[in-house]
């Protein structure tokens, strides 16, 4: 897998595609979005290009929850432009059974020949390990964190964080505690995955979903359909918790 290197550091938030998802044009306001929901078996068939930057592709999916206008990010997939894997995370359903395993996310990094091998620990909190892929500017950190709690009263937090020469980025899970703040149990069941961008440098080079949604490229018809609740879309079929 990626070669481990040294540490680096990383700066303050500036933008965010919450878990739900949402994120913030360059005016400040916020903007709900939502993506297609997969129409097949294909593990790529519902990945969509989130963002694209110079060298780093964020493709991300959604699922469902308990209403179809209920959205929420579990699966990140980070390649280069020219289609070399890196990493994947998807948010974890069943808690690891290895002594020190990871419990809220499943991390896989790509190795020889490009095959994704799945991290099996998690490094202590307050502890991490670093990545790097030869010929790129990408560089990963892995580890946990104290945090408020987020997932079942836990207060370590499972991060991934990426930096490469035009954008630094986080990736961790949540619960939905925005949306059911009263009910511990629909929080954890639809747990799901933040990103949050630490630091961007080139923006105008930026493609992607996002870019189109901050207005900082064209809007395309495509992107435009994904501010309107499915819902509210024609064909739409009444469908609640029978349908994921």
């Amino acid at each position: 897998m990626g070669q481990i290197i040294a540490g680096w550091t990383v700066t303050a938030v500036i933008a965010s595609a919450g878990g739900d998802p949402i994120t913030f044009n360059k005016r400040g306001e916020k903007i709900k979005f939502w993506l297609p929901l997969g129409t097949s078996a294909s593990d790529n068939d519902d990945l969509y290009p989130l963002l694209e930057t110079p060298d780093i592709i964020i493709w991300a999916s959604v699922f469902q929850g308990p209403g179809v206008d209920y959205q929420w990010f579990d699966r990140f997939v980070l390649t280069s432009p020219t289609a070399q894997k890196f990493g994947e995370v998807a948010i974890k359903r069943n808690a690891s059974t290895v002594p020190g395993g990871f419990q809220q996310m499943d991390v896989w990094l790509s190795g020889s020949e490009q095959r994704m091998q799945l991290l099996k620990t998690v490094p202590k909190a307050g502890s991490s390990t670093f990545f790097g892929w030869e010929g790129t500017s990408v560089r990963m950190e892995i580890g946990s964190r104290r945090h408020t709690p987020r997932l079942g009263g836990s207060d370590i937090m499972e991060y991934i964080a990426v930096e490469t020469e035009t954008i630094s980025f986080t990736i961790q899970a949540s619960h939905a505690g925005t949306e059911f703040p009263e009910d511990v149990e629909k929080q954890l069941k639809y747990s799901h995955l933040d990103w949050v961008a630490l630091d961007m440098r080139r923006e105008e080079s930026y493609t992607g979903i996002l870019p189109e949604l901050w207005g900082t490229q064209p809007m395309t018809e495509k992107v435009a359909a994904m501010l309107t609740p499915p819902s509210q879309k024609a064909g739409f079929q009444v469908c609640g918790e029978e349908c994921e």
